[in-house]
């Protein structure tokens, strides 16, 4: 436990300085630092909703139950970056557009998918462990797939990373995300460690 403080705490701090050294957008300013946060977390979020799914599925086919764990213990961890990256997201549009923009329809997908990882990670906890029940977690990759292929943006850029000119803005939101992603996959491993 005193391992994953401690990294969560140097991670954090790598972000901050990422993020105050991070290049800023002309028309966004230092709002632009929000929206890196933002689409770095949702990324490595739905990423781990994916790797989540694929160990579960592995653990099935495998038939070992302790990979089944780790997704179990990676849904929870999506779930709090994807969350995160919502609730930044909710800053950066307060700050960009001057509210919250609730009738975005990507509001109430993202809040969708967050409930489907909610209900898998409780229905995990209330089955009972067999062989096949790392296939539940495939359920929150398959809603994460439907859900977010044809969202209509309203106010919301369409890729924002991808139409950018600039490759300093692009290398920034890829080394959060990685930032993040190695932070994910060391509270896998360590929440796997014997005491």
């Amino acid at each position: 436990m005193k391992y994953k403080f401690l990294i969560t705490i140097l991670f954090a701090l790598l972000v901050g300085i990422l993020l105050f050294l991070a290049p800023l957008e002309k028309s966004l300013g230092s709002t632009m630092r929000y929206v890196y946060l933002h689409v770095s977390l949702i990324w490595t979020g739905s990423l781990a909703i994916v790797t989540g799914g694929l160990l579960g599925l592995s653990g099935s086919l495998l038939n070992r139950n302790e990979i089944t764990k780790r997704s179990q213990s990676l849904g929870w961890i999506a779930l709090g970056l994807y969350s995160a990256g919502i609730l930044v997201s909710g800053l950066a549009a307060w700050y960009s557009w001057g509210r919250i923009q609730w009738s975005e329809p990507i509001y109430a997908v993202s809040g969708r998918i967050m409930l489907v990882v909610i209900m898998i990670q409780v229905l995990a906890i209330l089955l009972p462990q067999y062989r096949w029940s790392g296939l539940l977690y495939l359920i929150p990759v398959a809603y994460l797939i439907k859900a977010t292929a044809n969202i209509r943006m309203v106010m919301h850029p369409v890729d924002p990373i991808g139409n950018s000119g600039s490759i300093q803005i692009k290398l920034t939101f890829y080394v959060l995300t990685l930032l993040f992603a190695i932070w994910a996959g060391l509270m896998i491993w360590l929440s796997g460690r014997k005491p």
